[in-house]
This record gives structure tokens, sequence and C-alpha cells, in this order.
């Protein structure tokens, strides 16, 4: 999918976008090593978990662990009247500054 979008980016003189993909538990994605970032192409794997916040927090630890190279980690950020809730600060707290820093150094153009 990442190659199809970076060449639909290339094609039309695009900037870069985004591709996304998300992942609740380890057998979801298959052939994780398989995934590839390319120039037009931003991949950020979205983490999330299934029950309580300390499972959540474990499942965000197994799942960004050997990501692919150029493969970004994220998560979701529930927004509650426009406030992070609850939830979404404690992911936060345990991504990390190391994973906060290649969030940041994501390059999104549009």
């Amino acid at each position: 999918m990442a190659a199809y979008l970076d060449g639909i980016v290339r094609a039309e003189r695009l900037p870069q976008k985004v591709m996304v993909f998300h992942q609740v538990a380890a057998k979801v994605v298959r052939e994780q090593s398989a995934i590839r970032s390319r120039p037009g192409v931003a991949v950020i794997k979205s983490v999330d978990g299934i029950g309580s916040r300390s499972a959540k927090t474990d499942t965000w630890r197994v799942l960004v662990r050997d990501l692919p190279r150029g493969v970004r980690p994220g998560f979701k950020a529930v927004l509650r009247r426009g406030r992070p809730a609850r939830e979404a600060h404690d992911a936060e707290a345990g991504a990390g500054a190391a994973a906060e820093a290649r969030l940041r150094a994501v390059r999104v153009t549009d």
C-alpha cells in the first residue's frame, strides 16, 4: 500500500502523505517486517490495546518493539471537551521521550 501511495505522490508531484495502520494485538498485523516506508509516505503504526490502562501500556511496549525502519509509533488520543482524556495522557507517559522524538521527526507537509 505504501508503494502504491508513493506512486501517486510522485506521479502527481504531491507533498508527502501519511499512511496509518492500527494495531490492538500482536496477532492483528502479520509480517510487519514487510512494511516499508517510501520517500512520499510517512508510515505510522497506531497502537491501542484492550482492557485496563496497564494492559494497554503493556500492549504498547510489545507492539512498538522492533518496528521496521522508517515506521514511526503512534497512538490514538482521546479528547473529551477538547482536552486529552486521562487515557491519552497515560499513553503519552508510557510512550517515553524517545518515542515522542521519533513522532516529531515525521515530516508531514499536508
